[in-house]
């Protein structure tokens, strides 16, 4: 808990991140039947922050795709915003994850988006 306070204080964690990290420990302790009040710890936990996300607008969404150079540009701007992904997302998409929709070929798909 306190290497967990100490990433928090030091900006390399979210404060709304840490109940994730404890649960996994909460669980363990719980089916290995050790009982421990958790009360004195949750006062421990930083207060959460509440996110400054927010989903694109339609006029956003369309200033952008007026900027894009290419279909990937578009592609990639028209997915993140109808999906949600994140940035870090990106790192995990591979583009045999691109199914076209009623088993039309790819490039007809994409042709779709752009129009």
């Amino acid at each position: 808990m306190i290497e967990i306070k100490r990433k928090v204080d030091v900006g390399k964690l979210s404060p709304n991140s840490v109940s994730n990290r404890i649960k996994p420990i909460k669980a363990l302790l719980s089916a290995n039947e050790v009982d421990i009040s958790w009360k004195m710890i949750n006062k421990m936990f930083p207060r959460e922050i509440k996110s400054q996300d927010r989903a694109y607008t339609r006029k956003e969404i369309q200033d952008m795709l007026k900027h894009c150079t290419d279909i990937i540009d578009r592609l990639i701007i028209l997915m993140f915003s109808s999906g949600g992904f994140r940035l870090e997302a990106w790192d995990y998409f591979c583009w045999k994850d691109v199914v076209p929709p009623d088993g039309l070929p790819l490039g007809i798909a994409v042709h779709d988006l752009t129009s």
